[in-house]
């Protein structure tokens, strides 16, 4: 194909290259973009991919003969009406066109259920439960994308049982760990001591600190909004985890803390530095290995925000005020942290402890004697 008929299709912008081909087929959306190409060769070679795939969709929705490459591009372009994240289709579609390679140019209908089942098995021999689930519910999608468009009246997927996935071991630091954490990093002034201060005190996932503007803190209401995360896989920004916004209150010792670190970022847009160990999602290396150096448990990141639903638990928060303000989907999600609060409750009913009668006997011996 002519250089002409291609670069129509390549736009170049700050050095690199974007190839974007994008075609209405019969009421059918057809795109695919790349972004990020070093040199306009490498852009080239990549639409006349693009603009093959596309003729090959045509011919697929022309005949009425749908194949399992056409499936996934029709399902992508449903799943964008529907206003699903662009990082999330991307992934989804990146993750079929490696994992199922060997069905692209097959027929949807000739793909059967011992096919999938056995397709996620090799694609993830030694994985665990929940990566192919992930697959299988990616399949599933194009498939019944398929039945929605009346191309296949049955979805393969349907019986294919991978087992429970076991749940995620979650850890919360104490109150008193928390304490010691934060008082450490502060004598030592510890970078990380703004992100690990504030992630906690808002429960914040890692992805949500990374993306906090000082635009989302409104100081007058004293209310910070959470409307972003960072992916560090695709390296953009999408909305918060189940796509929900949502307000955390301020206390009034954050708050002040926040006007002062404002102070010394008045040109900055986001609230925390960027470091090379937090692009690459090693945030909680650093974590662990101070934890290490101090002398309380090591932990994940995440044990910043489950220590502070933990913590807002055992203070009497409701548990439906802490999901909203957690961004929880399910009650049942925040409910799983009740089971860590009893690591903070140690020792709390000792004043309640009745003497045994061996321990009086004991005390008036020693009182005799």
């Amino acid at each position: 194909m002519s250089n002409v008929k291609t670069d129509k299709y390549i736009t170049e912008k700050n050095g690199a290259f974007e190839v974007r081909v994008t075609s209405e087929i019969k009421g059918i959306h057809f795109e695919r973009r790349k972004r990020g190409i070093k040199d306009k060769p490498s852009a080239r070679y990549i639409a006349n991919q693009f603009l093959a795939e596309r003729d090959q969709f045509r011919r697929d929705v022309n005949s009425g003969q749908v194949s399992w490459k056409t499936a996934i591009v029709e399902w992508a372009a449903y799943a964008k009406s529907k206003q699903l994240s662009e990082s999330t289709i991307d992934s989804a579609r990146l993750t079929l066109e490696k994992q199922t390679a060997s069905w692209m140019n097959r027929p949807v209908k000739s793909i059967t259920n011992e096919e999938v089942e056995a397709l996620i098995h090799k694609a993830y021999q030694d994985d665990k439960v929940e990566t192919k689930k992930g697959l299988l519910k990616h399949i599933r999608n194009v498939f019944r994308r398929q039945i929605q468009l009346g191309k296949v009246k049955f979805n393969p997927c349907s019986g294919i049982n991978l087992g429970p996935a076991p749940q995620k071991e979650m850890k919360a630091m104490t109150r008193n760990e928390i304490e010691t954490l934060l008082e450490k990093a502060k004598d030592t002034n510890h970078e990380w001591y703004p992100v690990w201060r504030v992630t906690y005190e808002l429960g914040l996932r890692a992805g949500e600190a990374y993306g906090l503007k000082w635009t989302d803190i409104n100081f007058d209401s004293g209310f910070v909004t959470v409307q972003r995360s960072f992916s560090t896989r695709t390296k953009k920004f999408k909305a918060p985890k189940n796509n929900k916004f949502r307000t955390v209150p301020l206390n009034q010792s954050l708050k002040e803390y926040l006007l002062a670190l404002k102070q010394t970022s008045l040109e900055k847009e986001f609230v925390f530095e960027r470091n090379t160990t937090w692009d690459h999602g090693e945030q909680a290396k650093v974590l662990s290995e101070f934890q290490k150096s101090i002398g309380i448990q090591q932990t994940n990141f995440h044990s910043l925000r489950a220590s502070f639903i933990t913590h807002l638990l055992l203070a009497g928060v409701p548990l439906l005020k802490v999901k909203e303000m957690v961004g929880h989907r399910r009650t049942e999600t925040t409910e799983r942290y009740m089971r860590m609060v009893a690591a903070d409750t140690i020792g709390a009913t000792d004043a309640l402890s009745i003497k045994n009668d061996d321990e009086d006997d004991d005390e008036d011996q020693e009182e005799e004697s």
